[in-house]
C-alpha cells in the first residue's frame, strides 16, 4: 500500500507533526510505503526527492504586494494544486492521509487527489473545518469562542480573531466561506478521523460524511528513569490560552515549585517568575524521563483541547494528570485514577493542589499505565488506522 502523508510542516513543530511522524514510522515498520508532501523548509526531516514540495510561506514576513498575493494564495493555491498533480504522476498513491493543510497548502489540492482515485483520510488536529481561526479561542477577548460553529464565519472578521488583524481575519473567513460553499470537504474527503468526541461533535456540524473517533497514541523510547522526584510539571506550548501564566503567578505567590517544559512565543516572559524552572522544549527520551519522574503533570488550559498528546504521554509514563474539566480532558482523565479535575479559577485552587499532591500513590501510576495499554498504545492505534485504509480501498473494488 502506497500512503502519502500531507502536512504543511515536515519537521517536528507541534503535536500534529509528532503524531504524523509517529504514525508513519509505525506503518513503515509494518511494511507500508510512506511518502511525504508539504512545504519546503530547512528544518524538514524528510527530503524533497522530486523537487515538488510546496513553496514555503511565512505570513509574518510578508509585506506590501507580497502580502496581498499571499492572502490570495492562502485561500486557493493553483501552484500547489499543480505540484501535487505532478507528484501524483510520479507515484501510484492509494491513500492520502491529510493533517494540517489550510492557508500554506490549501484544500485546493483535494480535487487532484480525487482525480487520481486516491482515497482521502483527514485527521483533524484542530477545529479548522468549523472555525476560521481553528483555535476556538479569541485572544482579543481572552476567552473561548464558538460563534462560527453554528453561526456565520463573519464573526471571525468582526472579532478580529486572527491575531487582531482585520486582513488576516478576513482572509480566514473567506477561506472558510469558499470551501464550504463549494462543498470541498464533503465532496472530496472520504473519512475524517477525530482524536476526541468533543471535536468530532463540532466537526459534524459542518461535515456530513463519515467521522471516526480515534484518540492519539504514543510510541515510547527506552526508559532511563522511573523514580518520582515529587515535582509538578507543565508540558506544552507556553502561550496565553494555555493558562500557564495564571498558573505561574499562583504557584509563585504560594511559594510552590513548578517545572515548565515547552517552547512558544511567551517563553522569555515566563522566566521572570520565582520558583518556576523553565526548561524550554525537550524531546524523545529527555522529555519522557522528565515526565516519568514527575509526581503530576498539570495542564491548566483555558482554551478547549482536542486530545492533548501531553496527557497520553503522561499516562504512558505512569504519571497522573491535573486538568480542568472541559473539552477533550473529560474524555481522557478518570478522577482518582488517572488524575484529577480542578477549577483553576477557584479561590481555594492552591489548597486543592496541595491536597492532590499528597494523594499521589503508586496505585495512580498503575492506573495510568493500564489506561494507556488498553486505549492509547501504538499497536491498537495502527490496527485501527490500517482497518480504515483497507475499508476505503475495498469500496473501490
Amino acid at each position: 500500500m502506497q500512503i502519502l502523508q500531507i502536512n504543511k510542516f515536515l519537521y517536528h513543530k507541534g503535536g500534529s507533526e509528532t503524531y504524523m511522524f509517529g504514525l508513519s514510522e509505525g506503518l513503515q515498520r509494518m511494511g507500508y510505503n510512506i511518502h511525504y508532501w508539504g512545504m519546503n523548509d530547512d528544518r524538514n526531516i524528510v527530503s524533497d526527492k522530486d523537487g515538488l514540495f510546496a513553496t514555503n510561506i511565512d505570513y509574518q514576513k510578508c509585506a506590501g504586494l507580497k502580502k496581498i498575493f499571499s492572502a490570495y494564495e492562502s485561500i486557493y493555491s493553483t501552484q500547489n494544486r499543480n505540484k501535487i498533480r505532478d507528484f501524483l504522476t510520479l507515484h501510484d498513491i492509494q491513500i492520502a492521509h491529510i493533517h494540517n493543510i489550510n492557508f500554506q497548502i490549501t484544500p485546493s489540492i483535494l480535487p487532484e487527489l480525487k482525480k487520481n482515485s486516491v482515497k482521502i483520510v483527514y485527521t483533524v488536529h484542530d477545529s479548522q473545518l468549523a472555525c476560521p481561526y481553528h483555535r476556538l479561542y479569541n485572544f482579543q477577548t481572552d476567552h473561548t469562542c464558538l460563534k462560527c460553529i453554528d453561526g456565520s464565519f463573519y464573526h471571525c472578521v468582526l472579532d478580529r480573531c486572527f491575531e487582531g488583524s482585520l486582513l488576516r481575519s478576513g482572509v480566514a473567513a473567506l477561506e472558510s466561506y469558499f470551501y464550504h460553499a463549494f462543498n470541498f470537504y464533503n465532496d472530496y474527503i472520504d473519512l475524517i478521523i477525530s482524536p476526541s468526541q468533543f471535536l468530532a461533535d463540532i466537526i459534524a456540524r459542518r461535515y456530513s460524511g463519515r467521522i471516526e473517533v480515534l484518540p492519539n497514541f504514543v510510541s515510547l523510547p527506552t526508559a532511563t528513569a522511573s523514580v518520582k522526584d515529587g515535582n509538578i510539571v507543565y508540558v506544552g506550548r507556553v502561550s496565553q490560552e494555555k493558562g500557564i501564566f495564571e498558573l505561574a503567578k499562583r504557584f509563585e505567590k504560594a511559594g510552590l515549585p513548578l517545572t515548565v517544559i515547552g517552547g512558544g512565543p511567551d517563553l522569555t516572559a515566563l522566566m521572570n517568575y520565582k520558583n518556576i524552572s523553565a526548561l524550554g522544549p525537550l524531546y524523545g527520551a529527555d522529555l519522557f524521563d522528565r515526565i516519568r519522574r514527575a509526581k503530576f503533570i498539570i495542564q491548566p488550559s483555558r482554551g478547549f483541547e482536542n486530545c492533548p498528546m501531553t496527557v497520553i504521554e503522561a499516562f504512558a509514563c505512569g504519571t497522573p494528570v491535573i486538568a480542568p474539566e472541559h473539552s477533550g480532558f473529560k474524555e481522557l482523565i478518570k478522577p482518582g485514577c488517572t488524575g484529577f479535575f480542578v477549577d483553576f479559577k477557584a479561590s481555594d485552587f492552591i489548597d486543592r493542589i496541595k491536597v492532590i499532591s499528597e494523594m499521589y500513590s503508586p496505585r495512580l501510576s498503575e492506573c495510568c499505565l493500564k489506561e494507556f495499554t488498553e486505549k492509547y498504545s501504538e499497536e491498537l492505534h495502527l490496527s485501527r488506522i490500517i482497518k480504515y485504509y483497507e475499508e476505503l480501498l475495498n469500496e473501490s473494488v
